[in-house]
């Protein structure tokens, strides 16, 4: 009969959570040093460490790139970061280790500190939801999706979470890498066009790449450029590159035909809601006369910034962006 870690689940989160003293710290990484010696130590079958590490592998994903404040990641915390991050890994691997010598009624992750400071975009509807991130990327988000980020700023990377089928456009920045989390697989861009499907009852994780260069990383590290695509099967945790051109849905046209960007002497606040429908954004005017003009434009094949570039010019305005919020400022036009 095998003997259960003796830790507490208590102090397991909090050291988590970033709550712990440092003679909290120094007592975990003690009894981690502890352990030692591995599968052989803790007498596990093989199957048993391949459930293990699937169920470790999903709770580092949890509790490292989701369990930190945004507002605590820079200057100094950032410093404690780099310090702390095999510790706080360690820290995630040993939860999984009382998750799995536990009774299995016991499940703790559930109780764990709600990540508060994550922005989620769950698409309940029937229509692809189209999102604008804070950096200008958007993201094209499947019924039955969900998409979450922390804010983008604060941090020197671009990481996204997806569950269910989006398709990006990321928004070129050389200095912050894009990421995206699908389970097992991580997608890394610096700015290009691809598709990733990733729904639990496939069983599988597909990326389609149409613009620019695409790295993925699980069971092996492979790369993808235009019109290639990958399939890697979680249970066997095999991952397939087909080097023949794929047919990759154009996502961008079914949401042409959900939002009409054709417009004939249409009311400003109009053009304005449209655009707030479309790509999920809040966009302030900050001069009232801005409301009278009109526009009469065909904007269906321009980018999100083109088209406030077009909308803006008309009228003689400007705008700029703070998130996912859209400032338009200008002299506005004279009421009729």
């Amino acid at each position: 009969m095998r003997n259960k870690p003796e830790l507490s689940p208590d102090l397991l989160k909090r050291f988590l959570a970033c709550q712990c003293s440092a003679e909290e710290e120094e007592a975990i990484a003690r009894w981690y040093r502890s352990l030692g010696g591995g599968r052989k130590a803790l007498q596990l079958s093989k199957e048993e460490e391949n459930t293990l590490k699937q169920k470790l592998w999903s709770a580092i994903r949890l509790g490292i790139y989701g369990s930190f404040p945004p507002e605590k990641q820079t200057g100094k915390f950032r410093r404690y970061l780099r310090v702390f991050f095999w510790p706080a890994a360690a820290a995630a691997c040993m939860l999984l280790l009382y998750l799995f010598f536990a009774p299995s009624g016991t499940d703790i992750l559930k109780t764990l500190p709600p990540q508060d400071n994550r922005i989620v975009f769950n698409n309940t509807g029937d229509n692809i939801l189209c999102i604008a991130l804070p950096d200008a990327s958007l993201v094209w988000l499947r019924p039955a999706g969900t998409l979450s980020y922390i804010d983008f700023g604060r941090q020197d990377r671009r990481e996204v979470t997806l569950q269910g089928e989006a398709y990006f456009e990321v928004h070129s920045d050389p200095g912050k890498p894009f990421i995206v989390y699908t389970g097992e697989v991580v997608t890394r861009v610096l700015g290009t066009k691809f598709n990733i499907k990733a729904y639990d009852q496939d069983h599988t994780v597909e990326v389609e790449v149409t613009e620019g260069k695409v790295a993925l990383s699980a069971s092996q590290d492979l790369q993808l450029a235009a019109n290639q695509k990958a399939v890697y099967n979680i249970s066997e945790r095999t991952m397939v590159k087909l080097d023949v051109p794929v047919s990759v849905p154009h996502i961008t046209a079914e949401i042409a035909e959900e939002a009409r960007f054709e417009f004939n002497d249409a009311p400003f606040t109009e053009v304005m809601d449209l655009l707030e429908k479309t790509y999920q954004l809040d966009i302030q005017l900050e001069n009232d006369a801005l409301s009278n003009c009109t526009l009469t434009a065909s904007l269906n094949d321009e980018t999100l910034d083109m088209k406030l570039r077009l909308i803006c010019r008309s009228i003689g305005a400007g705008y700029r962006r703070e998130e996912n919020k859209i400032f338009i400022s200008g002299d506005g036009c004279t009421a009729l």
